[in-house]
This record gives C-alpha cells, structure tokens and sequence, in this order.
C-alpha cells in the first residue's frame, strides 16, 4: 500500500480518537483546574480508574504525555484494515478486560488456531498439534517435570507478599536461567523454557527474577494460560481492535482527558496535591500515577517517593518488543492445513500467528521480544521486513515472498513508554521492593498493570488496577 494512501485511512479512522482527547486542551487551555482527582496516563490502568471515579460522582482530570490513548495498546492500519499494534489480545479467564469490551460494545473473535503448527529447532521443521512444541521423548519428559515444578512453585507463593514466602528469598535472588541450568538437565528442555520467557516476559531468562517470573506465573493462573492459544492468553482478539475501546473509554470521558500534556512536577502537601504541566496546573484532593514505574524517574515529585518506590522504578525497566504484521492477499497456509502458528528457536522471530481478516485477507502477527528486539531495534523497518518474509518463506516457501503490506512497531522507541509488555525486576529486587508497587503515598495512588495481583503485564491486570485504585480512593476520608 502506498504512503499516502495509508495516511489517508489513518486521518479517517482516527479523526474520532484526535477529537476525543483533544477537547480539554482546547477548552482549559494553560488555566489552572480544581478536581476531586488528577490522573496521570490514559492508558487502559488510567482510563479505567477515571471512567469508575466519574461513574462514581467524583470529578476528574485526565492527563496523557502522548498524543493519543491506549498506552501498550495502539492503533495501526495494514492493508486497509485497523488492527493492533500493541496489545491485542484477550483470555477467558481475563474478565475485567472482557466485561469492558461488552460494556463499550467491542465483541471478541476466536484466535485462529484450525490446523498444524510449525516447530523449528536446530535446522529441522516439524509438524504439531497443542501449544508445546514437540521434542524426543526424553526432553519432553524433562521439560514437563521442569513445567510441573514451576507450577507447584508458583501456586505456593503467597500472593499478597510473594517474597514472604518460604524460599522467597532465594528465589529472588537468582535469575530464572540460573534456576534452569540448576534445575533442567537437558539443552532442548532449556532451550524451549528461555524461549517460553523470551516471548512472554519480553526480557532474557537472564535478566529476570525467578521469584517474579513465579509470581507472573501464579498471578495468571499458570503456564498454561501464558502461553495457550484455546482457553489461554491468546484465546480470541476484539473485532476492530482492542484500541477501540480505550477509544470509547476516553470519549465517555470528554473534555476531562487531554493528550499531549507532559507532567513536570508533582508537589503534595497537607491538603492537597498539585499537578504541574506545561501550559498549567491542576490541584486536586488525590492523584492517581497511571504510569509504568521506570516513567516516575521523570516527574519532579515533591516531597519525593519512599526509598523502596524509586529504589524500584529505577530497577523494574520495561522489556524489549517489536511487534509486526505482514500481509498476503489470502491466508494461503489454511489450504495446507496449517494453522499460521509458529514456534522458531533458530531465527530472530520466536513465535508467529494467524491475524487473517474475515474478509480473505491474510495476514500474520508476531515479535521481536528480548535481546532480538534489541538488534532488531537498530535496523530500519525494510531490514525487518526483509528478516520477517525470508522467516515466512522458510516457513511456507515462494509464496510467502510477496506480500502486500508490512508494517511493524519499535516498542522500545515509543515516545513515553520506551519498551513493553511489562516491567520485569532483575534478581534480588522484588523481595526488597514488591510492597512498593502498589502501596500508596500519602495522597498519591499508583495503578499500572505492573501493580496488579492478578494478570500483571497484561490489558487485564490494568483494567483490574484501574478498579483497585478507583476504590482506594472511593474509600478515602479526605
């Protein structure tokens, strides 16, 4: 698709969304505000908080540093068609997430998952059914006891204080790649787990506490629902895109939300807690800091946070994704009885799968996640595209050699945000700092997907943060 052809769908698809968070602006200008709560960040974790406060009487004020909504969650067009360039996808058991697609009429369709999957390791393509690639008998024993004690870990961990728990601590301080190479004997086993990690928590084995790793486990209902298809994380999308509902969420919300508006300082006092941006001020009675942690190393707050809270913001960075999609004009790989899900521990593109349109377009998703999305990072977006078509060709053959459209996301340099899906402490961290995350500041309340118990570093786990803290507040006496 030309240039000014998909400019031309972009300005006309989101002309609602630039309508819907531009009004504040233009209504408040640089004039001071007085409300019942400040909110910083409008994506899903501040749009949920501020759309419960409203529902609930108070009046709010909404801020966002970028120009748009959504957060981790972002629009983008390929071959004519909105689709989901950030997060996109949503599970059975995330119900908050589900609940807010019927409550602003976005309905979920089943992930295509009809068919083979592909496996590749060590230069050899295979077949296979399931969500665990399939390994000889004696690795796949050894990757099942490894899964199996992974479980029974995470499910004894205490979920309000997992590193309270017995061992916590020595869990904490290792990294999930020393605990393979302790725990998982064979290379193929070890292999498939760092690739499990690398997909879903974006980081190296190496570079993540085993305890937290546990606990993202534990707070997702196991290893099953992080990387299942059917009945997992990846069970069904929102038709039209999950975008459209922080759409709709921020134009139920009016003129008391604006876009770009970078906060520069956070004063607290006795009675109150002043908002400080270019261009004004808002003064309210609580704040709410919808934001990832690493982001409050850049807002002047006054009097500053607690020791543990910048001791963990500065130790929690966002991981590494650059996420994709390419089009074809028919999912050629249905007729071959192939499902469009890949699993690759050869190639830079780790896990790939079907985003077909109901309207014979085919089309694949998939990521750089980790270290790959590092070296990706530096290459520009027609190198990408060349790595991603010669993985599908591998894949599919000469059929796969020329596709429509191609589009992809550099997370990692994305204005504001600078990384995805999640934060994710390195070991020692989280047993010194977890409490942190989640325990308000005076009149400050922190959401975020990270501060969530139940299904951190996903859509759902800021929706259910934006309720935890809107309820927080609710609660408040002054």
């Amino acid at each position: 698709m030309d240039l000014d052809r998909r400019q031309a769908i972009s300005t006309g698809i989101f002309a609602t969304l630039a309508g819907s968070t531009a009004t504040y602006a233009a209504r408040n200008g640089g004039a001071s505000r007085k409300v019942d709560v400040a909110i910083v960040g409008a994506g899903f974790a501040g749009l949920t908080a501020a759309t419960t406060l409203t529902r609930a009487g108070q009046d709010v004020a909404v801020v966002e540093q970028l120009g748009r909504v959504g957060g981790r969650t972002k629009a983008a067009i390929l071959a004519g068609h909105p689709v989901d360039i950030g997060g996109q996808w949503v599970g059975p058991t995330q119900t908050a997430l589900l609940e807010l697609g019927r409550r602003y009429g976005v309905p979920t369709e089943l992930q295509y998952a009809s068919g083979n999957n592909l496996f590749v390791h060590a230069g050899n393509l295979r077949k296979f059914e399931g969500d665990v690639p399939p390994l000889a008998d004696a690795e796949m024993a050894q990757l099942a006891a490894a899964m199996e004690k992974i479980e029974t870990q995470a499910a004894s961990l205490n979920p309000y204080a997992p590193w309270a728990s017995v061992n916590g601590e020595q869990l904490d301080a290792v990294s999930s790649r020393q605990w393979f190479e302790a725990n998982v004997p064979s290379p193929a086993a070890r292999a498939t787990l760092e690739l499990f990690w690398r997909v879903v928590y974006s980081v190296e084995a190496s570079e993540i506490s085993h305890l937290y790793a546990l606990e993202y486990v534990r707070a997702s209902g196991g290893l099953a629902q992080l990387t299942g298809t059917r009945g997992g994380a990846q069970d069904a999308t929102f038709k039209g895109g999950l975008h459209l509902i922080a759409r709709k969420m921020a134009a139920e919300l009016g003129d008391r939300l604006t876009s770009n508006v970078k906060v520069i300082r956070i004063i607290q006092s006795d009675n109150d807690i002043r908002v400080i941006h270019r261009g004004g001020e808002i003064t309210a009675r609580r704040l709410v800091l919808a934001i990832p942690p690493s982001a409050l190393a850049r807002i002047d707050i006054s009097p500053p946070l607690p020791a543990n809270a910048r001791y963990i913001a500065d130790r929690m960075p966002l991981g590494s994704v650059v996420k994709f999609l390419v089009a074809y004009k028919s999912p050629f790989w249905r007729e071959r009885g192939l499902s469009g899900q890949i699993i690759d521990t050869d190639s830079p593109v780790k896990v790939i799968f079907d985003k077909s349109m109901d309207d014979g377009l085919g089309a694949l998703v998939g990521f750089f996640n980790g270290s790959d999305a590092g070296r990706a990072s530096i290459l520009s977006q027609s190198e990408r595209r060349n790595l991603v078509i010669e993985q599908a060709k591998k894949y599919f053959g000469p059929e796969a050699a020329n596709p429509i459209d191609y589009i992809d996301n550099d997370w990692l340099a994305e204005d504001g945000i600078g990384g995805g899906y999640t934060s994710i402490p390195g070991p020692g961290v989280f047993s010194r700092a977890g409490g942190a995350l989640r325990q308000p500041f005076g009149r400050i309340h922190f959401a975020g997907t990270e501060t969530s118990d139940v299904w951190p570093g996903y859509v759902e786990g800021a929706v259910r943060s934006g309720q935890r803290v809107a309820a927080e507040i609710v609660r408040s006496k002054r």
